[in-house]
């Protein structure tokens, strides 16, 4: 059975003060969003939601855009992505 298309980009950015879990996760090379467990909605704008998120394995809490594929072309998504 072929899983659903999201409507959101697969892609993510992590932003947060520096903490030692977060140089835990920084060690990792391949971050997926299925690491993360989403929280409250923080907001929403023309290009996405915003979310508290934590991360499974070290409890780092960290703020996730989820931003809308039907809102961006390819070049705009990497320009997003930090």
């Amino acid at each position: 059975m072929e899983r659903a298309k999201s409507p959101y980009s697969e892609t993510m950015s992590t932003s947060s003060s520096r903490t030692k879990s977060k140089d835990k996760i920084e060690k990792q090379q391949h971050l997926k969003i299925s690491d993360f467990a989403l929280g409250k909605k923080l907001g929403e704008g023309k290009f996405g939601a915003v979310f508290v998120a934590q991360h499974r394995q070290s409890g780092f809490i960290c703020a996730m855009k989820r931003i809308y594929r039907s809102s961006l072309d390819e070049k705009m998504m990497q320009q997003l992505v930090r």
